[in-house]
């Protein structure tokens, strides 16, 4: 696997976002996508990262 389906990664975004545990997003995501186990694996691997490292917010600075 070379890159994540686009339509997969929104669907672990989401979930990280929402709180949910990896056992929900391997259960609920990442099983029904239906992927061979070596492409499974690094889809879970993606998820576990993006739990211990969520997206940084980003905050508009207005000065003036």
């Amino acid at each position: 696997m070379n890159d994540i389906p686009p339509q997969l990664r929104i669907l672990i975004e989401a979930a990280v976002a929402d709180g949910l545990g990896m056992d929900d997003i391997e259960h609920e995501v990442i099983d029904p996508a239906g992927l061979a186990p070596e492409d499974h694996d690094a889809v879970w691997l993606y998820a576990l990262a993006r739990r211990q490292h969520p997206q940084r917010r980003r905050i508009t600075i207005i000065s003036g």
